[in-house]
């Protein structure tokens, strides 16, 4: 197994600054999940932020009966534009977050996030990257289901 530090480096060593990844390494913790294990629930408090290391997770909206919708998918250096929103504004989460395969993520205290947003260049962008391409996403989503057939649905979900 990939020590923590390896895989923080393998997965955003390349989009932060060194002095933000060693903060990272000394702020953060390291989660490790087995296949099908929720992460989050609806109505949970967040206090860390998630960035998926290595693994895949899937991000759902549920409604009153327990029907979910998927939003979207997260991977490897991923975050959840979600999660984000909740981080920002102190509230509970709105999703539901389970593991697609065994996944570690890396846990950023929130309050870290406004600190390294005013001090770091890297971490703005990558937050504001990470929101806007969740963002894309969901409406992609939300166009597939107001405006494609159910085989054009399918077809795009296969594809994909």
């Amino acid at each position: 197994m990939e020590t923590k530090e390896a895989l923080i480096q393998e997965s955003l060593g390349y989009i932060l600054e060194e002095s933000l990844i060693k903060e990272i390494i000394h702020s953060s913790q390291l989660k490790t999940y087995d296949v099908d294990h929720t992460i989050i629930q609806i109505g949970d408090e967040m206090r860390f932020m998630p960035i998926v290391l290595s693994g895949s997770i899937k991000v759902l909206r549920e409604n009153a009966a327990g029907d979910d919708l998927l939003l979207y998918y997260i991977e490897g250096g991923d975050t959840c534009a979600m999660t984000l929103q909740c981080c920002v504004k102190n509230a509970t989460s709105e999703i539901k977050a389970i593991t697609m395969e065994p996944s570690s993520l890396l846990m950023i205290p929130i309050e870290m996030m406004e600190t390294w947003m005013n001090k770091y260049a890297s971490w703005r962008t990558y937050i504001l990257q990470s929101y806007h391409m969740r963002l894309t996403e969901l409406m992609e989503t939300v166009d597939a289901i107001a405006f494609m057939k159910l085989d054009e649905r399918l077809l795009k979900y296969l594809t994909d």
